[in-house]
């Protein structure tokens, strides 16, 4: 029997990349504390941040 929930996440395409950065030790900690408590992903807010700062120097 197939699952289908887990067959729709093996066909998602992304345009996505894994990167890796290096950020001090107290920042990372106090901004898990945050997105934490906001709940949010912390992709998502390094992400709209990037964004910020790019539209800002165009």
């Amino acid at each position: 029997m197939i699952n289908i929930n887990e067959n729709r996440y093996n066909n998602i395409v992304s345009d996505k990349t894994k990167v890796t950065f290096t950020i001090d030790k107290n920042l990372m900690n106090t901004f898990r504390q945050v997105a934490n408590k906001d709940m949010r992903k912390y992709s998502q807010i390094i992400e709209g941040s990037i964004k910020r700062y790019i539209s800002s120097k165009l």
